[in-house]
């Protein structure tokens, strides 16, 4: 896990802005990424690497089916 506390990151570091974090979090989307650990909200980088691989693979996978 590459866990990156949320309030303490500068600018850039993630791939959303802090408010759109804060934001998804209220919502409950992306229990997996976004979380709170002893109160400080943290973004699993990790997580997130892996599921934009999924949804690459994914996308991959609709473009060939596609082509046919």
């Amino acid at each position: 896990m590459n866990l990156i506390e949320v309030r303490s990151v500068e600018k850039g570091t993630l791939p959303f802005t802090n408010n759109t974090i804060y934001k998804l979090h209220s919502q409950a989307r992306y229990p997996n990424i976004i979380f709170k650990v002893c109160g400080k909200l943290v973004f699993d980088m990790d997580e997130y690497q892996a599921e934009a691989e999924r949804s690459r693979q994914e996308t991959i996978k609709r473009a060939e089916k596609a082509r046919r």
